[in-house]
C-alpha cells in the first residue's frame, strides 16, 4: 500500500540519516520502499488486501490494549506461581480493567451541569 507523500518523506529522511551516521550510501531500493507500507501475510489469497489491512488494524488495537493493561494494571507481573491461582489473579485483573473501561466511558459523559455531554464534543 502506498504511503502518503509526507509519511514517505519522513521514512526516506530516516533512512538517509541512518546511512549518513554509519558512513554509508543508502540503498536506492530502500528509498523506494520507504514510500510503501508492507504487511506480509500467510492468509489465503481469497482475502483482499483491504481485508488484510483491516485485520492488521484490529490486531494493532489489541496490542495497544494489552500494552495499556501492562502499564496501568501491571497485568504482566503475575505474582502467584500456582496455575489456578495465577488464572484467578488474571481474571480479577481483566474484570477490573473492564470495570475501569466502563467507568471511564461513563465519566466522560458526566456533566456537573446536569445535562449529558455528547461524545463528539470531547
Amino acid at each position: 500500500m502506498r504511503q502518503s507523500a509526507a509519511a514517505a518523506e519522513v521514512a526516506r529522511r530516516r533512512i538517509l540519516r541512518e546511512a549518513l551516521r554509519e558512513g554509508q550510501t543508502p540503498d536506492p531500493r530502500a528509498l523506494e520502499c520507504a514510500g510503501y507500507f508492507f504487511v506480509l501475510s500467510v492468509l489465503p489469497e481469497a482475502i483482499s488486501a483491504d481485508q488484510v489491512l483491516a485485520i492488521y488494524r484490529l490486531r494493532w488495537q489489541v496490542e495497544i490494549a494489552f500494552k495499556r493493561l501492562k502499564s496501568l494494571l501491571h497485568i504482566d507481573a503475575v505474582r502467584p506461581k500456582d496455575p489456578a491461582l495465577a488464572r484467578s489473579y488474571l481474571y480479577g485483573k481483566l474484570i477490573g480493567a473492564l470495570l475501569l473501561d466502563e467507568l471511564t466511558a461513563r465519566a466522560q459523559a458526566f456533566s456537573p451541569w446536569g445535562y449529558e455531554v455528547l461524545s463528539e464534543e470531547l
